[in-house]
């Protein structure tokens, strides 16, 4: 701060806040947090924070702290999804023998993909948008996500093409007394940046009727929110044996995964 009209004198002063970061991975030109919202999504006190980032705590990229963390942990943070514009996280439980999210209703008037992009996120936070979804997504031919491998983007980020998949399965998450087979978690990263972890995709399969999460006899079938005001959106389409990456918006009732990116920093000069 200048004291006196020739700038001679200054006083200067080190201002210091809490640090309430989510971890993140960065994928061409998108800093992406590596974990599902959970809970209320818009408090940061819900979420899994850097500080408390047990991936990391364990040396591990989240891909691999999936293989390898008990069923409990597995299963808290897997299990949660989202509808309309609440914020407020549905859980997967055990309804009769059915897998649904607790607390799932129809009627929903709001579609979260029309939602402003901050409006179900943190403070510095928001939904990735097409666009940046179409940057690990979109390619030339159908993704399987049911198998690892690559496939080449149709519109190249800053000429990168080429995502790289690792899919993995757990088999011993059991909610209630239904024993959860076939649980998909998938990383994608680009092989030009091998600096930086993949964003791993993991969580239930979108619930859109009374019948729960399980279609197409798994519960794979992940719809994404994306900041679209169309209502555009991406979705985890077809059976085990054949699941690949489809642009699918759905509907108002869909429940859906969220997954924030780090919003551009704004900065103030005076």
């Amino acid at each position: 701060m200048i004291c006196n009209t020739d700038g001679s004198a200054r006083e200067e002063y080190t201002v210091a806040r809490r640090n309430f970061g989510l971890p993140v991975t960065w994928l061409h030109g998108v800093w992406w947090c590596k974990y599902n919202a959970r809970g209320n999504s818009r408090a940061f006190e819900d979420q899994v924070l850097s500080s408390a980032d047990p991936a990391a705590a364990a040396g591990k990229r989240v891909l691999d702290y999936l293989r390898d963390c008990s069923p409990e942990e597995f299963y808290d943070l897997w299990g949660w999804a989202y509808q309309g514009d609440s914020g407020i996280g549905l859980r997967v439980v055990d309804n009769n023998g059915s897998l649904v999210m607790d607390g799932f209703s129809t009627g929903m008037s709001a579609h979260i993909n029309k939602l402003a992009p901050d409006a179900l996120a943190p403070d510095g936070y928001e939904l990735p948008s097409m666009e940046d979804f179409n940057r690990m997504f979109d390619a030339t031919d159908y993704v399987w996500v049911m198998w690892g491998g690559t496939h080449t983007l149709r519109n190249p980020w800053e000429g990168h093409k080429t995502v790289k998949r690792e899919q993995r399965r757990r088999n011993d998450i059991t909610v209630g007394s239904v024993q959860a087979t076939d649980l998909l978690y998938t990383g994608m990263s680009s092989p030009d940046f091998p600096e930086y972890e993949p964003v791993t995709w993991y969580g239930p399969g979108a619930q859109w009727d009374a019948n729960g999460i399980k279609h197409s006899n798994h519960y794979n079938n992940i719809l994404f929110s994306v900041y679209s005001p169309e209502g555009a959106g991406w979705f985890f389409a077809g059976p085990m044996t054949a699941l690949y990456l489809q642009k699918n918006g759905a509907g108002n009732n869909d429940t859906r995964i969220l997954r924030f990116k780090k919003s551009p920093v704004e900065y103030i000069y005076e």
